[in-house]
């Protein structure tokens, strides 16, 4: 292949040196796999080129589907046309591939230069047909100088528009990059496509290595503001910010993008894509190798094959997941509920979108664990398993789909060690995820490894600055374990400012009882008696009823134990402080065998059974102490298996 060619053909010129294709001197922007197929027509000089052929000098390290071929094809007899649908420079054999159909003249810039000075004779048989028309040396060397001139003014051009005008790249190198939520001009119903597009867009940019990218979950409450994006920058603590506006007419969309740089604070890279809007996939993939080229520059072909990769190709189906994914992650039952129906929808267009199954998945487990009542939990659990698990046969190496299997085991089943493995593969396949460092987090506190536990807790703060809570609330309880309840009470009643929900509530009023604010905490726990959530309403009266009879109300404590024995609903920290509140009856018995289903069910944490003076009066008991030379076992095994698992904080 000679790299030092160019290839004249209409009012086209290819400079293969610089990479490099002009329409009368103004560049024509090609995805890089374009360009290869259009050098290939010219290099075959009129001659067909087979599909084999091209499959493997364009893709040379990749697998790829036929259709990618028919697409590039495509692209560049629209980049040919100037508008005209009668243009035509690219050729179908059928059967056999595609050739160049129109005249071609070759310049070789080397040695045209090189002769031109030395050996003017010879020059002249090496030019082309075009520079031969000429017929002297100093006409020859003319043109030369002209096209070298027309070339580098193209670069000029050319960088000044993809870069911002007057910008070269400028800043600190781009390491992480956030993607904003696309304005759309003329607003309206759709403006939940504005967080589509970007989700869309992250997505594909977490393919590329040594990129760092938030995860939507970071970007999400900039939906419904029109933030700055230096600010925006700042905030998330990126290199680099998105942003883009949509203008949706008739049956076509138009996407303007820019790429700035938050450390100059000045464009780097701007763009406007247009496509019908039935054709948004592929003005997605447009956008993204664009923006991978301009953050990172030279992109393997395992990148770009993961950049077009797509979960479906129904835009209705499209339009329903990006508006479900918009409720993602729910911390109220609406919006759960919004975000089951949006992906259900989905779903009944494309069975097969694995992220639409991941997503409802999420939903289906937070509704089970957060808001479900007693009668509805065994319908979502078996609704969140099914779905992760389909999502995950449908895609394998689909982070997002590991990502809802650690929230089925963490929210369901209270498996740690699978949400450990599942949350870990996930971010093996995207380190930019935020949810798995929480689910990590709440895995290790759970096993006792409440050191890796704080450190889960501080990388998903890290990956998400401007999502607080969860990060908060996991700390908080990571604290509270610890025997630092002072602090568990101040990191606790911090998630409750930062975000308006109940969740919190029962983890808080655990912390100011051993805090020694004990009339508070009941206050706590008598109102979320009174909740819908089955969760809240077992748990907070398992709570009171220990509590009660620590401070001698046993009757009343008795009888709130009855009241949740047959409960549908039973978790792991409800059936602790039922063990807790017969060790405070003097029924240690009893005791024991809900402090071992705590242990079964979800709740082995050594730590925090050593530490809990509730349980003081069962220390002597042999069935208590052959309880805890069991769980001091696990302990030391899970802190063997798992203490260098924990992801280092920055």
């Amino acid at each position: 292949m000679n790299s030092n060619r160019v290839y004249n053909f209409g009012p086209f010129s290819l400079d293969t040196a610089r990479r490099l294709l002009l329409n009368d001197g103004v560049p024509v922007q090609l995805r890089e796999k374009v360009f290869e197929t259009l050098l290939i027509l010219l290099e075959a000089d009129g001659g067909v080129v087979g599909k084999d052929e091209f499959m493997e000098k364009v893709w040379p390290d990749a697998f790829v589907e036929e259709n990618s071929l028919t697409r590039n094809i495509s692209e560049l007899r629209k980049a040919l046309s100037s508008g005209s649908e009668d243009s035509r420079y690219v050729e179908t054999v059928p059967k056999r591939g595609y050739r160049f159909a129109a005249r071609v003249d070759v310049v070789d810039a080397r040695n045209l230069h090189s002769q031109t000075e030395t050996q003017p004779d010879e020059s002249r048989s090496n030019l082309s047909t075009e520079s031969r028309r000429f017929g002297t040396r100093r006409t020859a060397f003319l043109v030369l100088t002209i096209l070298l001139f027309v070339a580098l003014a193209g670069v000029f051009i050319y960088r000044r528009a993809t870069r911002g005008v007057g910008n070269t790249q400028t800043g600190s190198p781009t390491n992480s990059i956030a993607v904003l939520p696309f304005r759309s001009i003329d607003s309206g119903e759709r403006d939940y496509l504005g967080l589509g597009m970007a989700d869309a867009l992250i997505t594909k940019l977490s393919n590329l290595e040594h990129i760092s990218v938030k995860p939507t979950s970071a970007i999400r409450r900039y939906a419904q503001t029109k933030p700055d994006a230096l600010v925006a920058g700042r905030e998330l603590g990126v290199d680099s910010v998105l942003e883009g506006n949509m203008q949706i007419a008739g049956d076509r969309i138009r996407v303007t993008v820019q790429l700035m740089n938050v450390t100059s604070g000045s464009p780097s890279w701007a763009g406007t894509f247009e496509e019908k809007f039935t054709d948004v996939f592929t003005l997605q993939d447009s956008i993204a190798e664009k923006v991978s080229a301009a953050v990172k520059g030279q992109i393997t072909a395992a990148e770009r094959e993961r950049i077009y990769r797509r979960y479906t190709n129904n835009v209705a189906a499209y339009q329903l997941y990006a508006r479900g994914r918009s409720h993602l992650p729910p911390y109220n039952k609406d919006e759960a509920l919004a975000a089951v129906a949006d992906f259900e929808g989905a779903l009944a267009l494309d069975p097969k979108n694995a992220l639409a199954h991941a997503g409802l998945a999420m939903a289906s487990a937070t509704m089970r664990s957060r808001f479900a009542q007693s009668s509805e939990v065994r319908s979502w659990e078996e609704r969140a398993k099914q779905e992760a698990k389909r999502a995950v046969e449908l895609d394998g190496n689909l982070a997002e789909a590991h990502e809802a299997l650690g929230a089925v085991y963490r929210y369901t089943d209270f498996d740690w060690e699978h949400t450990i493995d599942e949350s870990r593969r996930a971010l093996e396949l995207n380190p930019n995820l935020e949810l798995p460092h929480h689910y990590l987090a709440a895995a290790f506190y759970h096993v006792g490894l409440l050191e890796q536990a704080d450190v889960e807790a501080r990388a998903g703060l890290q990956a998400n600055p401007l999502e607080r809570f969860e990060s908060l609330r996991m700390r908080g309880m990571t604290a509270l374990f610890s025997g630092k309840f002072g602090d568990a009470v101040a990191l606790l009643e911090e998630a409750k400012q930062a975000k308006e929900t109940t969740v919190t509530d029962w983890h808080l009023a655990q912390a100011y009882y051993y805090h020694q604010e004990r009339d508070r905490s009941e206050q706590i726990l008598e109102k979320l008696r009174a909740s819908n959530s089955a969760e809240e309403h077992v748990r907070a009266q398992a709570s009171l009823a220990s509590f009660l009879a620590a401070r001698g109300e046993r009757k009343r404590a008795d009888q709130l134990l009855k009241e949740i024995a047959g409960s549908a609903y039973m978790d792991h920290h409800a059936a602790y402080s039922i063990g807790a509140a017969y060790a405070q009856l003097g029924r240690p018995e009893e005791a024991v065998k809900w402090l071992t289903r705590a242990v079964e069910t979800g709740l082995p944490c050594y730590p925090w059974f050593e530490k809990d003076p509730l349980l003081d009066s069962l220390r002597a008991s042999p069935d208590f102490q052959r309880l805890m030379g069991n769980l001091k076992k696990y302990w030391e095994s899970v802190n063997t298996r798992y203490a260098s698992l924990a992801t280092s904080a920055a």
